[in-house]
C-alpha cells in the first residue's frame, strides 16, 4: 500500500512524501526509524489502471544468488555496506530488484540493521536468509555467511532447474500429440466417417469410439475447456487454504514414484536449513521454527514444529521423529547420534549432502524412465488413431 505523510525531521524541517508499506503500522515504524516525527499519515488510493501488477515484479533466485556473491566480494574488498548496496543497485538490470535494494539502503541509512531491512522483503529474502545475515552480523562473519547463502541458493536453483528441464521435453511432446489428435478427431475424422457411413458398412469399434469423442468435443468442447480452466483456478485457490493445503501436501509425498522424490527433497531442505542455522549460532528452538517455514510442505512443517516444542520441553528431536512415519529411520537415528554427541549441526550437514545426492540419483532415474514410457504412450495413441481411420478405409477399398 502507498501512504502519504507529513513529518518533522531531526533539524525541525517539515517534509512530505510517499512511502510504500504492507500497512499503516509498518509505514509508521519505517518513518520513526528514519528519525522523523510524524505529523500526519494517510493511505493513498492509486487508480486501478496505475496499480502495479505484482505478477510482473519477478525477482529470481539466480539474481539473489548473484547479489549475495557480489556483496561478499565487495565486503572482502573492504567496501562499506551502504556503498556496496548502492553499487549493486546501479548495476542490477532488474528494475524491481534495484528498487528493493534502494529501499534496503534507505532503511539502513535510517538506522535499521541490514538483517532487519532484509526481513521487510520476505518474498525475496526468506527467514533462512535474513536470520543467517543476523547471525553473521553478531559474529562479524557477514562475508562468509553471504557466500554460504549464495551456495545454498545455487543448490536450490540447480535442483529446480533440473526438475523443470526433465519435465519440459515430455510436456512439449504430449501437448503436441494432444493438439494433433484433437484436430484429427474434431476436423478430419468426421469427414472420413461421413463417407464411410454413406457406403453403408459397419464401423469398427475404434472408429465408432473416435466418432463419439469427436461429436462430444464439437458440441461440448468449449464448455469442457471452461470447466477445466475453472477447476484449475479453484484448485490453486483451495491449496492456499491450510486444511486443503495439508491434504495436497500429504498427497504429494504419498503419490507413487514421485512421492519418494518429494520426500527426499523436503528432508534435504530441512537438514540443510537446520544445519545451516545451527552452524550460524541460532538457538535450536528458533532454528527449528525457521526450518519449518523453509521446508515447503505443511506435513513436514507440523512434524518439525512438534519437534521444536519437544525440545522446548526438554525432550529430543529424535523422540518426535521416531513416531512420525514420514521421517525415515536413517534420519531419526543420525539425529539421535548427533544429539547424544553434541554434533547435531555436523550430522545435519552430512544428512543434507546425502539427500541431495539421493535427489540427484532419483531425478536421473526418472528422466531415464520418461522417454521409453513416453514412446509407449505415443505409440499406443498413434496406433489407435491410425487403426480407427485406416481400417474402415481399407475395408471400403476392398469392397470396390
Amino acid at each position: 500500500m502507498l501512504f502519504h505523510y507529513e513529518v518533522l525531521t531531526k533539524e525541525g524541517k517539515r517534509e512530505e512524501g510517499e512511502i510504500e508499506a504492507a500497512n499503516q503500522d509498518v509505514a509508521v515504524d519505517l518513518l520513526h526509524q528514519r528519525g522523523f516525527v510524524i505529523a500526519s499519515i494517510s493511505s493513498k488510493q492509486v487508480p486501478f489502471y496505475l496499480q502495479r501488477l505484482k505478477i510482473f515484479e519477478r525477482i529470481s533466485q539466480k539474481e539473489v544468488m548473484i547479489f549475495s556473491r557480489q556483496l561478499a566480494t565487495l565486503f572482502e574488498a573492504k567496501v562499506p555496506l551502504v556503498q556496496s548496496l548502492h553499487a549493486l543497485a546501479d548495476q542490477t538490470t532488474n528494475f524491481y530488484f534495484r528498487e528493493r535494494i534502494q529501499k534496503i539502503v534507505s532503511d539502513i541509512e535510517g538506522g535499521t540493521t541490514f538483517s532487519e531491512s532484509l526481513s521487510r522483503h520476505p518474498d525475496i529474502f526468506g527467514p533462512l536468509y535474513y536470520n543467517m545475515i543476523k547471525s553473521g552480523e553478531v559474529a562479524g562473519k557477514l562475508q562468509e555467511v553471504l557466500l554460504y547463502l549464495a551456495d545454498n541458493i545455487e543448490r536450490e536453483f540447480d535442483l529446480k532447474r533440473k526438475v523443470i528441464s526433465s519435465l519440459i521435453y515430455p510436456a512439449f511432446v504430449l501437448t503436441g500429440f494432444f493438439i494433433v489428435a484433437a484436430i484429427m478427431i474434431v476436423v478430419i475424422v468426421p469427414k472420413i466417417t461421413g463417407v464411410l457411413l454413406e457406403s453403408g458398412q459397419e464401423l469398427p469399434f475404434s472408429t465408432s469410439l473416435i466418432l463419439g469423442v469427436s461429436t462430444f468435443l464439437r458440441y461440448a468442447g468449449l464448455p469442457l475447456l471452461i470447466l477445466l480452466i475453472g477447476g484449475v483456478i479453484l484448485l490453486v485457490n483451495l491449496i492456499q487454504v491450510p486444511r486443503f493445503r495439508k491434504i495436497f501436501d500429504a498427497f504429494l509425498i504419498d503419490v507413487p514414484i514421485l512421492g519418494d522424490l518429494f520426500r527426499k527433497i523436503y528432508l534435504a531442505r530441512f537438514a540443510n536449513s537446520l544445519g545451516t542455522l545451527m552452524t550460524g549460532g541460532l538457538p535450536i528452538i528458533q532454528a527449528m521454527q525457521i526450518s519449518a517455514d523453509v521446508v515447503g510442505n505443511s506435513v513436514y512443517k507440523e512434524i518439525i514444529l512438534s519437534a521444536g516444542e519437544a525440545v522446548r520441553g526438554g525432550r529430543f528431536i529424535s523422540a518426535v521423529f521416531d513416531v512420525s512415519p514420514e521421517i525415515p529411520p536413517l534420519v531419526t537415528q543420525m539425529i539421535a547420534v548427533g544429539e547424544k554427541t553434541g554434533k547435531l549441526d555436523q550430522i545435519l550437514t552430512s544428512l543434507a549432502k546425502f539427500y541431495r545426492r539421493e535427489v540427484d540419483a532419483a531425478l536421473d532415474v526418472l528422466v531415464s524412465l520418461i522417454e521409453p514410457v513416453l514412446i509407449v504412450i505415443l505409440g499406443i495413441g498413434v496406433g489407435f488413431l491410425v487403426a480407427a481411420v485406416l481400417v474402415p478405409v481399407y475395408n471400403l477399398a476392398g469392397v470396390f
